[in-house]
């Protein structure tokens, strides 16, 4: 997802690391421990977290606020073009490496991903089926899931009497494709997240043993104007009865304000 490969740590950047642990002995012998992490270089945050090349820190929001309200902005404009489809935000995402906005789902009331979040652009499930983004957000309790899947931003998405339309009927059989899939192979998808693992950590349990508790799905589709009364209440129900969360592109631009404005996701 980064420019950088964060596998390895520049030697600058380990003595930088040096000079900060040094100061965390003293302050503690001092009589409190008072961890520095927020000051340990960007490389060596990445390098020490479970998947260092898929790590969204939550300390690197602060340094970046001000290009990620630009990078905001220009995605708004983006969903705004009457020919733009999921596959044009795919790839305006992919070119700024804006995976905050999708990392910004967290936002609707997932209590998870404080402790640690991860984003997996085209995560394949087989060699016939990706992923458009598995979200992985730690929280006390462990690890747990959420699997996007972008349709389409206009056309058939709420039609008469506020059902969902095609694109969004597409979504959730996708997302039902996937359950079904996970609840066979899940022990398959440990293969794949160790090929992105940093090699030094074990992956936790979670990584090995299918939780259905931990397994969430988010279909994004269409425009905040498309839904009514009736088609919030359907949304509801998909989140309550089955666990699949169905957001419009305008939830994305809202909740990535407010990763951007709290610092945190």
């Amino acid at each position: 997802m980064y420019a950088e490969n964060y596998f390895s740590v520049t030697p600058e950047d380990k003595a930088k690391l040096a000079e900060i642990k040094k100061k965390e002995k003293t302050e503690s012998i001092r009589g409190f421990r008072r961890p520095l992490n927020h000051l340990y270089p960007k490389s060596v945050r990445h390098n020490e977290s479970y998947f260092p090349n898929n790590f969204l820190d939550a300390y690197d929001i602060n340094a970046e606020k001000d290009n990620m309200r630009i990078v905001l902005e220009e995605y708004k404009k983006v969903i705004d073009l009457p020919d733009s489809n999921e596959r044009t935000t795919q790839k305006f995402i992919r070119k700024n490496r804006a995976y905050f906005i999708i990392g910004s789902v967290l936002k609707w009331d997932y209590n998870f991903g404080h402790h640690g979040l991860y984003i997996f652009p085209e995560f394949p499930l087989s060699s016939q089926n990706n992923v458009d983004y598995l979200v992985i957000g730690r929280r006390t309790g462990g690890f747990e899931y959420v699997f996007v899947e972008l349709e389409a931003i206009y056309g058939q998405i709420i039609i008469k009497g506020g059902n969902f339309g095609a694109a969004i009927r597409k979504g959730i059989s996708q997302v039902e494709d996937w359950n079904i899939w996970i609840e066979k192979n899940y022990s398959c998808l440990f293969n794949e997240f160790a090929k992105h693992s940093n090699k030094e950590a074990d992956l936790p349990l979670e990584f090995r043993e299918l939780d259905k508790t931990r397994i969430h799905y988010c279909i994004i589709s269409g425009r905040r104007k498309d839904f009514d009364e009736k088609s919030y209440n359907l949304r509801r129900r998909s989140k309550k009865e089955r666990d699949i969360l169905i957001l419009h592109y305008d939830n994305l631009y809202d909740y990535s304000r407010d990763v951007i404005k709290n610092g945190n996701y």
